[in-house]
């Protein structure tokens, strides 16, 4: 939520749980400009992306085209390298500005992503500017946490039509700002042909009357930036999780003698699976290539009753969960990193295993049940002689 911000739940009688539900935001500017955000309820990291934004290395924009009749190109990358700005870990996106093959300005961008919304954050920047192959200016160059300046939104991950937001926040230094204009534009460029394209118009309270339009294309990101229109990307290539491949089995124990099967859903090869009644506790290993992500879920329930302790290589973890399954049964599932484990889980009864008050119980009820049929048959005996 934005800082200073109100939610609001409309309840009716037909719907109690609320059927109306906003925000309204109270930090705004006499014309309706976000400038503060709740950024204490965000994890921020310095890696991510949104539909319009790739916060990670190896991505590349060039963007080229016509501006004062000169030929202008914009090569936007973003950086293997990380900065600390006002305390938070930032990726940086270099951009580097040429005019007729003359570089005229260098800037290394700081951004990070709240990884609850993917709204990214723009914490400042530092500005070379270039005359003769030499920097001549640092104009525009600014850092959250310095000289009153505050980190601004670059651009939401879901942003709606009339939003209007401060990407700057460095009072009488860099204060560009953003409304949401359109997000179905139709735009061509040389890079090809773009549909649903957020159109954003910028302006800055410092250089009055100035308007430029960028868009930004679903999946790439910025495709056009005033006259420039993207010439060619490079996406970067993301690690997709990898699903665990996990196998169903089937183990044994022996309870009281008696053999019990206990299910098994394990991305690991188990072994060694034994209960040790004694101790109430099931030991067994569990093997896999080492550094891949393993799990093992069991019916825990049918043969030890919680609460359940848990160890790894004799290390107690919590990395472990116990739910309900269908048939009612407890089910635990341990989380490891893969080599070679010998794993443990405690419980405080063995299944079926009964109380001592319980065991004392069935054992009176069981006393009394003999001594009956010893007077029944007694009193039958005497009778017969009789």
């Amino acid at each position: 939520m934005l800082e200073g911000s109100m939610y609001i739940n409309i309840h009716t009688e037909s719907n109690t749980g609320g059927e109306i539900r906003g925000q309204v935001s109270c930090e705004q500017t006499d014309e309706g400009w976000l400038d503060s955000f709740n950024l204490e309820d965000c994890e921020l990291a310095s890696l991510g992306t949104n539909d319009y934004f790739y916060l990670e290395p190896g991505y590349k924009l060039n963007l080229e085209g016509q501006a004062d009749g000169e030929s202008i190109q914009l090569i936007v990358t973003v950086l293997n390298e990380t900065k600390i700005v006002n305390g938070i870990e930032t990726g940086i996106v270099e951009e580097r500005e040429s005019a007729d093959g003359e570089l005229i300005e260098v800037s290394r961008n700081y951004f990070a992503i709240c990884t609850e919304t993917n709204d990214i954050f723009y914490f400042g920047e530092e500005v070379d500017i270039y005359e003769g192959g030499e920097v001549v200016s640092h104009e525009g160059a600014w850092i959250a946490g310095e000289d009153d300046a505050r980190p601004g939104m670059i651009i939401p991950a879901n942003p709606t039509v009339g939003l209007k937001y401060y990407q700057e926040v460095a009072p009488g230094v860099a204060e560009d700002r953003a409304e949401i204009i359109s997000l179905n534009e139709v735009v061509d460029t040389p890079a090809g042909h773009f549909e649903d394209v957020l159109k954003v118009e910028e302006t800055n309270p410092l250089e009055s009357g100035e308007k430029e339009y960028k868009f930004h294309a679903p999946g790439i990101g910025l495709i056009q930036d005033a006259q420039l229109k993207l010439v060619e990307y490079v996406l970067p290539e993301i690690e997709e999780p990898v699903e665990l491949e996990v196998k169903s089995m089937v183990q044994s124990v022996v309870v009281s003698g008696n053999t019990i099967e206990v299910d098994l859903n394990s991305s690991s090869t188990i072994s060694e699976f034994e209960l040790d009644e004694e101790s109430k506790r099931l030991s067994f290993s569990a093997d896999g290539e080492t550094g891949s992500e393993g799990r093992t879920d069991i019916s825990i329930g049918r043969i030890l009753e919680g609460p359940y302790t848990v160890t790894i290589d004799g290390q107690a973890t919590a990395d472990f969960n116990v739910t309900d399954a269908a048939s009612g049964e407890a089910m635990i599932s341990i989380s490891y990193t893969h080599s070679v484990h010998d794993i443990t889980i405690t419980g405080v009864n063995v299944v079926p295993e009964f109380p001592v008050g319980v065991v004392g119980a069935i054992a009176g009820i069981i006393g009394v049940g003999a001594l009956l049929s010893r007077r029944k048959f007694m009193n039958g005996f005497t009778n017969g002689q009789q």
